[in-house]
């Protein structure tokens, strides 16, 4: 603790949190720190620390029991990470509430999958179809942006200065957003997306930002990956 904020997870939490994640074979980084709220939220560490370089956790450790032990032991001082490349995961962050964000962007109710409750908003775990490329996906307000890869702040992940715990959904398997589709060629970028961005709201894509768009999401095409 700081001296003002005991930690509020217990043992349990944290082990379980490291089970599931070796379960799952979860690439985990960790966040520059729990009390300073940007750093409870934010991995700008480089070299062997950075999120980039996080590998799945059973090639860190043999045994979901050590799993357990260093997971606890880790969060008590940083928040974990889940990495979409690293995991070979897609990674969805709603920033705001998600039905309304659904309905502005005409986004389809996407399949259930793990989650987990932040602090703006959910976020969702998905499963990378075999020969496609992890990505990274934000909705909110101002549409939806992709990116090629990226990191999440997962549960079960504390806020100190929010006295907020992020929170499962519950739901213990990975689904995928759509059936597998083929890679992306090397150097296309964004131009390609707009092959599959037919309820493109904003197209402009300056290296980040590809749009709102519902095909972008229901179909999945990782043809839409903005390289960052």
């Amino acid at each position: 603790m700081d001296g003002l904020r005991p930690d509020v997870r217990p043992d349990g939490l944290l082990e379980g949190a490291g089970r599931f994640y070796w379960r799952l074979n979860a690439a985990i980084a960790w966040t520059d720190g729990v009390y300073d709220d940007m750093q409870a939220k934010t991995c700008s560490r480089s070299g062997k620390a950075s999120w980039k370089a996080a590998k799945p956790l059973r090639e860190q450790t043999t045994t979901e029991d050590a799993a357990a032990g260093y997971f606890k032991e880790r969060a008590r001082r940083r928040n974990p990470c889940v990495t979409a490349s690293g995991s070979g995961w897609d990674l969805v962050e709603y920033d705001g509430d998600r039905d309304e964000l659904d309905a502005k962007h005409g986004i389809p109710r996407l399949p259930a999958t793990f989650g987990w409750q932040s602090r703006r908003g959910p976020h969702f775990a998905y499963e990378t179809p075999l020969g496609e490329a992890p990505v990274k996906v934000q909705v909110d307000e101002a549409g939806v942006t992709v990116w090629s890869d990226g990191y999440l702040v997962c549960w079960p992940a504390w806020r100190p200065e929010h006295e907020l715990v992020y929170d499962s959904n519950g739901v213990t398997e990975l689904s995928q957003l759509s059936p597998a589709r083929p890679a992306p060629k090397p150097g296309v970028g964004s131009r390609r997306a707009s092959r599959y961005r037919k309820a493109t709201v904003t197209s402009s894509c300056s290296g980040r930002r590809c749009g709102s768009s519902a095909a972008a999401l229901a179909s999945k095409r990782r043809s839409s990956v903005c390289t960052v």
